[in-house]
């Protein structure tokens, strides 16, 4: 785009307005020979983004201590177009995850802004992110930062009279009576979380609510592990209640199904296959031959060859054969229902043997939030206990000045 184009458009515009209106645009290179010959071609109608300076704020952080303070202004627009450059520490194209990234550590992101801030003759624009933060990418705002600042004094020692805020109910309080939002419990954050959103994990939260968060926290794990507890014991009773001899059940069952006829037949198939059977039928089948060769040799009514015995062995095997044929019909029933049964069973067996797994991944599970919720009860513990101290330290002290007082008086 021309040159002239800005410099004619930012003219009728100032004519038409008779307002001298401030003008910026963002012209980005780290080159500030570059800059200076854009300022010169638009004959210094724009005020552009001073990014050499902002590159020299990237280095301080990075570098920390090694990093020379004296040449924070060499090589920027600043440094000597004053009236055409705009001042900042960090914008949308710089911070984490654009194709410019170039942030700011937080080690020295105030120290950046409180220099920009506090030159008269500068222009500063302060980034929204950094202002209000961006949680998206854990970027915290500036008070938290000027929070730290005035929490941490001198060489690093924690100033007891620095006053903060509480994130959630906002009063103020002494910093010994907050703790870091990052400290919290992960479970107790999510919880505070979902009431506010907008808290960052940078910010701080007082006792007093954390304590009813966590008292919260604790109440409805009980209630939960109650309830679950109480499902348990109804499911183990019912698997006691349903605990039978099915094997049992399955014979009875064809039992009382079976017929008068089917009862029979398996009585006789159970007589003739046993020794009884045969050792009856060998006293009958040898009585028999001797009446009809010795004892009625004159009155035999079955002469050899026995025809009427061979006519009533053939009955009887007749008669026996269908009879056990029967029997065996129903064994295999029986042995039917009896696989049915024993899968039945294997099926039940892996169903308990599953639900046992279940039960032990929930006591395992129950284990980590009693021992999460012992971890809790033991910070409020040593909470309380610092407190206890530091009253009887307070005490102490004021028991001692007082002793002093009456001896100053005395004498």
């Amino acid at each position: 785009m021309d040159f002239e184009f800005f410099n004619k458009l930012i003219d009728d515009i100032r004519s038409s307005t008779n307002k001298e209106i401030f003008t910026v645009g963002e012209y980005w290179s780290p080159v500030v020979n570059v800059l200076k010959k854009y300022i010169e071609d638009t004959n210094h109608a724009f005020n552009i983004l001073d990014a050499p300076l902002h590159y020299n704020f990237v280095s301080a952080a990075n570098e920390k201590e090694n990093y020379d303070l004296r040449g924070l202004m060499s090589n920027t627009l600043i440094s000597f177009y004053s009236e055409n450059s705009v001042a900042f520490v960090d914008n949308h194209d710089t911070q984490p995850g654009q194709s410019l990234e170039s942030w700011v550590d937080n080690s020295f992101k105030l120290q950046s802004y409180t220099f920009i801030l506090t030159r008269k003759e500068w222009v500063p624009c302060v980034f929204f992110g950094d202002y209000y933060g961006i949680s998206n990418n854990d970027i915290a705002p500036l008070l938290y930062y000027s929070m730290v600042t005035n929490i941490v004094g001198r060489g690093g020692n924690l100033n007891k009279h620095a006053k903060v805020c509480c994130s959630i109910c906002g009063n103020e309080k002494n910093i010994e009576e907050v703790i870091d939002v990052s400290k919290v419990g992960k479970s107790i954050a999510d919880n505070i979380k979902k009431e506010f959103p907008e808290l960052h994990s940078s910010g701080f939260v007082c006792t007093s609510c954390l304590n009813s968060y966590r008292r919260e926290h604790i109440t409805d794990s009980l209630q939960v592990e109650e309830g679950a507890l109480s499902a348990l014991d109804e499911e183990l009773v019912g698997s006691i209640k349903d605990k039978k001899m099915q094997a049992t059940e399955i014979y009875k069952k064809i039992d009382k199904e079976s017929t008068k006829g089917d009862r029979i037949a398996d009585i006789a198939a159970e007589f003739g296959g046993s020794w009884w059977f045969i050792l009856i039928f060998s006293i009958i089948f040898i009585g028999w031959i001797i009446m009809n060769s010795v004892i009625f040799i004159n009155r035999r009514f079955d002469p050899y060859p026995f025809s009427l015995l061979n006519l009533v062995l053939s009955c009887l095997a007749a008669i026996q054969a269908p009879i056990i044929m029967m029997s065996q019909n129903r064994q295999e029933v029986k042995d039917r229902k009896r696989s049915e049964n024993e899968y039945q069973i294997n099926l039940r067996a892996e169903l308990k043997i599953q639900s046992v797994n279940e039960k032990l991944n929930y006591l395992s599970e129950l284990l980590a939030k009693l021992m999460e919720t012992q971890q809790i009860q033991s910070e409020m513990i040593t909470e309380f206990i610092e407190k206890q101290n530091d009253s009887f330290r307070q005490l102490e002290t004021s028991q001692g000045e007082a002793t002093k007082d009456i001896i100053n008086i005395n004498s």
